[in-house]
C-alpha cells in the first residue's frame, strides 16, 4: 500500500518531539545532498557542452541583454 502525504504527516505527528527533530535533521541533510548532486550533474553537463564546443563567449552586457529579453 502506498502512503499519501497526509498519511506521512499523520505518522510524523505520532512521533515524539525528539524523533521529530531527528527526522527534520535527517530530511534537511538529505535534501542538501540531493541538491548538491543535482548541481554536480549540471556542472558535468556544462563541462561536456564546453568540451563539445557548444558554448559561446559573451560579455556581462551580452548576458544581461539576453536575460532581459
Amino acid at each position: 500500500m502506498r502512503k499519501t502525504f497526509s498519511d506521512v504527516l499523520d505518522m510524523v505527528e505520532a512521533l515524539s518531539m525528539e524523533d521529530k527533530e531527528m527526522l527534520l535533521d535527517i530530511v534537511r541533510k538529505r535534501v542538501t545532498e540531493q541538491r548538491r548532486e543535482e548541481m554536480w550533474l549540471a556542472v558535468d553537463e556544462a563541462d561536456a557542452e564546453f568540451e563539445a564546443g557548444l558554448c559561446k563567449t559573451a560579455s556581462v552586457d551580452d548576458i544581461m541583454a539576453e536575460v532581459r529579453r
